[in-house]
């Protein structure tokens, strides 16, 4: 048939929504639905039919003959109603005539949408979605309509998909929007749909309507399907709350991107070439003056990119970076790569992104420009398909970098005309006008005030930071006071240096006159709160900001106010409210301490507060903390690690003055073993203590012993067992100097962990049963618990394994009485089943391997993991499993390439000797192939098959 919509077309045919036909402008009817269905099912389904399959199908409920009558009856009224060229048939077959000129709605439609799913390079203009005016013949029953109805459903929730896609990459948030709710109408439990309007509400900066579209994605699946949010919509949710960074783990995030919170203005030219410049350079780096909005352009693109890579988009603050050896530590704590034993951090996070297809941003590079550059060289070499965008004052001058300066925001000239609608045409006046109306609700731009605004932002040169804190000043001062006042602080610019580039006079000049509008108290608590790196709590404010005309209880309105000024930001996602500066501000905030006379008095509070802050609710610092404390402090240390870190600085800065700060830098060193431990940070806990300890001669005896033992238990957990051994001996020999029978205890089982690791059983077990004597003394449950437990796994590595149980049985009730652990209690479960297996108790070994794997699994334990997946690969091959074994031993393989040799001695001794005796009862080919699949799989995948049901085989 000729399918056209011109004035020519003799019949115009309507399928969606209600059936309906015109000819020549007037409408036809038809007598009965049938005769409808048979010519909607003709114009669907073009070519030859035969008439006996028409006839069954339109007529499915009448004998054979009846309904060959009813066809015949049915196409004699088509021919007279709509012209005898309408069909060609003949006594076996019919179908509508080819050339006869027909519109179809449907079938419009559907040539549209297709070639725009289809083409090299689609519009969604060439799609006229008004066609679809609802359901398929909606008041039609037949089977073939319903399949035809559910695809022509599907093609236009689809062709809505992907022009909502096409609109995010376009970053058209609002058209995208539109195009999803479209989408949402058609079939409320698109979840792709949803998706889509969470990420645009994210990009337009309305976070509480992101979180709105999750829960109504959520009620439409339970509604419509009875299923939850998919892995993939419940990752997006979670980025959104920005969780704690204690759930969800980093191996099960979408991305750790920061949440904009306000609406992104214009810039729609350099997003869209940003990103083509990205799609064939492996880095670039966004360049331009501080406060020209390098991170919020580099966030919102990164929002627009997030589909575009399949592991992911990740976020790196390198600003409260204090040297350039934290970069690699930072960028592995964001990604989630682990520290691996014998291995530099560069190396392992090389390792760790190679096969990786994601997007790294470096942000706020400039303060470690070399150290940034050299790792960005070493990424991009050793990572083929890694990409990066950084964003710094300078570029990183690295060989194949595209550089792309962010310029000022577009401002009106001298002279333009004060109408809204042609200010409103430059971005600047955009901003302001946004960011001011969120200050005053009231505030719109108007004939009287575009003026005053047009000069605000042209003398601010279009600077994102300065205009955001000029209209700030919107619910205290007209416009025309805020202009003036500018003038004014342009004017005091002028004594400043001339070789300074003008963005950064002006900058300087907006920040100065935003501090010069604040009370004493307001300044005295700004240039105070410049000692805080990365963020604060109020109550860390409370403890170190007060003094010299601020007291307690007026810090948190100082601080309310500062908030409102925009000079301190509130950051979301957390249960306690947290304060950070743009760091900019800081800077700038910084100098002001600095000049005054408190700087060492506060510095001062700042140490000792977070030296205090780092205490654990027992005196062993977290490590078998009882389940219900232990997240509560991580959490706590992990929100103010940068704030430590700046402690351990200010330690150095002041003793080259007059104060020695060792023993407090030791002693808060010391109290973070732990911590360490837990977030594997061995490396940059090593390197506190080596230079603390080197810088501290006259610190106590009993402090330079417990940083002594606790370096030397850092180097056993990196396995680095020979480093540690010095100073676990050296605190040793300190320890009983003292007679600290805790101490004495504590530096013994450090040195029975070095024995154990490097294969001396006897010596172990000789170390662990002096330390259990010392801690029993000393009346240490904890170090008991401790002791009892590694004294337990010595004996069973001796082959004593009733009182290896009993051990590990009084050390689990220890442990239990103090609160319980299930870090603690999984490794007991594990040997537990080593020894059941030794002792032939295969079923027993089995359920305790269970138990341990899934506590492992709560606790996020990866090393845990791998013990257990070794031990049921050991398990396997005593059960003559050996395809299994073999499987188990390539997921096993895949953790040690992540983490190292993590096995005890006598553990992979075992372990290889089990998996020898595989590789003799496979062939090589089959073993590899099984252990190939095995290493395929991601680590929840191996748990899962770890814990499935074996297949019976015979016991070896």
């Amino acid at each position: 048939m000729t399918q056209s919509s011109g004035t020519s077309t003799q019949l115009r045919v309507y399928l969606f929504g209600r059936f309906r036909l015109e000819s020549e402008g007037n409408e036809v009817h038809l007598p009965t639905r049938q005769i409808r269905s048979l010519l909607a099912y003709l114009i669907l389904h073009p070519g030859t039919h035969s008439r006996e399959k028409l006839a069954a199908l339109l007529w499915p409920d009448v004998p054979d003959d009846s309904a060959r009558t009813s066809l015949r009856t049915a196409l004699y009224t088509l021919r007279k109603k709509l012209g005898r060229q309408l069909l060609q048939a003949d006594r076996e077959t019919a179908q509508i005539n080819p050339s006869f000129p027909m519109w179809v709605d449907a079938v419009a439609f559907k040539r549209q949408a297709t070639r725009f799913l289809n083409g090299p390079s689609p519009d969604p203009n060439t799609v006229n979605l008004e066609l679809y005016a609802g359901g398929l013949l909606a008041d039609f029953y037949d089977d073939w309509v319903l399949v035809q109805r559910q695809a022509f459903r599907s093609l236009y929730v689809q062709t809505l998909l992907d022009m909502t896609q096409q609109m995010r990459s376009q970053s058209e948030y609002e058209r995208a929007i539109e195009f999803a709710e479209l989408a949402l109408a058609c079939d409320r439990a698109s979840e792709r749909a949803h998706q889509h309007m969470m990420v645009c509400h994210i990009a337009l900066g309305n976070r509480g309507a992101a979180l709105r579209q999750y829960e109504a994605c959520r009620r439409a699946l339970r509604d419509e399907l009875a299923v939850e949010p998919s892995a993939a919509t419940r990752k997006l949710h979670e980025w959104i709350q920005q969780a704690s960074a204690e759930s969800p783990p980093v191996e099960a995030a979408l991305t750790n991107l920061p949440i904009p919170l306000t609406t992104f203005i214009g810039r729609h030219d350099e997003i869209a070439g940003i990103k083509t410049r990205l799609s064939s350079a492996r880095l670039l780096t966004l360049t331009g003056a501080g406060g020209s909005g390098k991170t919020r352009l580099a966030i919102q693109v990164a929002i627009d990119l997030l589909d575009a890579y399949i592991d992911g988009v990740w976020w790196v603050e390198v600003a409260p970076l204090a040297d350039g050896n934290q970069l690699p530590r930072a960028v592995a704590k964001a990604l989630g790569a682990p520290e691996v034993p014998h291995q530099k951090t560069t190396d392992t996070l090389v390792n760790f992104l190679r096969p990786k297809n994601l997007l790294l941003v470096l942000d706020n590079c400039e303060h470690l420009i070399a150290p940034s550059a050299w790792l960005v060289k070493r990424l991009l070499r050793g990572c083929p398909q890694l990409k990066m965008l950084a964003t710094s004052r300078e570029r990183l001058n690295v060989s194949g970098e595209h550089v792309w300066t962010v310029g000022t925001l577009s401002v009106p000239g001298p002279g333009h005309p004060s109408a809204p609608d042609q200010l409103l045409r430059y971005e600047a006046v955009r901003l302001f006008a946004n960011r001011a109306a969120a200050r005053r609700p009231n505030f719109t731009l108007t004939e009287e005030n575009g003026r005053p605004v047009a000069k605000i932002c042209r003398q601010l040169d279009g600077l994102p930071l300065a205009i955001e804190l000029a209209a700030a000043r919107v619910n205290a001062l007209t416009v025309g006071q805020i202009a003036a006042r500018l003038d004014d602080a342009f004017q005091l610019l002028t004594a400043g240096s001339r070789t300074a580039l003008p963005r950064h006079q002006t900058l300087r000049a907006a920040i100065d006159w935003s501090h010069d509008l604040l009370p004493e108290a307001e300044r005295t608590l700004f240039r105070r709160l410049s000692a805080f790196a990365g963020g604060w709590s109020l109550s860390a404010a409370e403890a170190i900001c007060p003094g010299s005309g601020i007291e307690e209880h007026e810090v948190f309105d100082l601080l309310s106010r500062l908030v409102d000024k925009s000079l301190v930001e509130m950051q979301p996602g957390s249960e306690e409210a947290r304060y950070r500066m743009l760091q900019t501000i800081r800077q700038y905030s910084s100098e002001l301490l600095l000049e005054s006379d408190e700087s060492a008095r506060v510095r001062t509070r700042h140490l000792e507060y977070f030296a205090r802050l780092v205490e654990a609710p027992n005196p062993h610092l977290g490590f078998w903390l009882p389940d219900r404390d232990k997240d509560v402090w991580l959490h706590r240390l992990e929100a103010e690690y940068d704030n430590l870190r700046t402690a351990v600085r200010w330690i150095f800065e002041a003793r080259n003055g007059t104060q020695d700060y060792g023993e407090s830098g030791l002693r808060l060193a010391v109290k973070l073993h732990w911590f360490w431990f837990a977030r594997a940070r061995f490396s940059e806990g090593r390197a506190w203590l080596t230079r603390l300890l080197e810088a501290s001669h006259d610190a106590s005896t009993r402090t330079r012993a417990l940083a002594l033992a606790t370096a030397g238990y850092l180097a056993c957990w990196q396995g680095e067992f020979a480093s540690g051994r010095p100073p676990l001996e050296e605190a040793l020999t300190l320890f009983r100097q003292l007679k600290e029978g805790w101490g004495i205890a504590y530096a013994l089982h450090g040195l029975g962990v070095v024995a154990m690791s490097e294969g001396d059983i006897s010596l172990g077990h000789s170390r662990f049963k002096q330390a259990l004597d010392e801690a029993r003394e000393a009346d240490d449950k904890w170090l008991t618990a401790f002791s009892l437990h590694f004294l337990a796994i010595a004996l069973s590595y001796r082959g004593q394994h009733a009182q290896a149980l009993s051990f590990l049985e009084e050390s689990d009730a220890i442990r239990e009485e103090l609160g319980g652990n299930k870090q603690g209690r999984a490794f007991s479960l594990y040997h537990r089943a080593r020894i059941a297996r030794h002792l032939g108790d295969l079923p027993a070994a089995r359920s305790r391997h269970a138990e341990g794997m899934l506590l492992f699994q709560q606790t996020g334990d990866r090393r845990g993991i791998g013990y257990s997946l070794a031990g049921f690969a050991i398990l396997a091959a005593a059960q003559g499993n050996v395809q299994r074994a073999a499987r188990l031993s390539g997921a096993v393989a895949s953790l040690e390439d992540v983490l190292g040799s993590f096995l005890d001695a006598p553990i992979q001794s075992k372990y290889d000797q089990e998996l020898a005796s595989v590789r003799a009862e496979l062939d090589e080919e089959a073993f590899a192939a099984a252990s190939a699949k095995g290493r395929s799989m991601t680590m929840e995948q191996a748990i899962a098959y770890a814990l499935r049901d074996p297949a019976p085989k015979s016991v070896r």
